[in-house]
């Protein structure tokens, strides 16, 4: 499915430019990874057999939405009983995720009692002048000791101090998507 994606996307870029010139304007990433040393898992005290704990992840893999993951949830509980914490910090994790995509991050780090955030490497990216940017700059601005924005080896990253935890990353993520423009 990635690779179809960016077959498309090229040929959006490359042949058929004119047709999409109104695309150019938005800038979508792609995927956002998570590495984090939080336990991010299906418990198997939770859902023992291994088969279909696999099975539960591809699904999870497919949801691209809220309204979707409320409804696997549900058929979680009505299959294995009451959901563990363990399972919430993966759907906080999946939150996260979509909403570092939505921020325009390509990698979310979540270590050391650290967050770091990087935005996309391509500099010539039209990411820079949209909407989301803005907010995380007004954000910054009106908030200058909560977070700092640094670069490290050519790459510019978001870092706040004294994360451990993927729900307070989500509410840092969750406050710059809702910051005034």
């Amino acid at each position: 499915q990635r690779i179809l994606d960016e077959a498309i996307e090229e040929l959006k870029e490359e042949k058929f430019q004119n047709l999409f010139k109104d695309e150019k304007k938005k800038f979508t990433v792609k995927d956002c990874q998570l590495d984090t040393d939080n336990e991010v898992l299906i418990p198997d005290s939770y859902v023992s057999n291994i088969e279909e704990r696999l099975n539960l992840y591809k699904e999870l893999n497919q949801i691209k939405d809220n309204e979707n993951l409320i409804s696997f949830e549900k058929k979680l509980i009505d299959r294995f009983g009451k959901i563990p914490d363990k399972l919430s910090i993966l759907f906080n994790a999946i939150k996260l995720r979509w909403a570092g995509k939505k921020l325009g991050f390509e990698k979310i780090v979540l270590k050391n009692n650290s967050l770091r955030a990087f935005f996309t490497t391509d500099k010539n990216s039209n990411y820079f002048e949209s909407d989301y940017f803005k907010k995380i700059m007004n954000y910054l601005r009106e908030n200058p000791k909560d977070c700092q924005v640094k670069e490290n080896r050519g790459k510019l990253s978001l870092r706040k101090e004294g994360v451990m935890e993927i729900h307070q990353a989500l509410e840092l993520f969750n406050k710059l998507i809702s910051q005034k423009v």
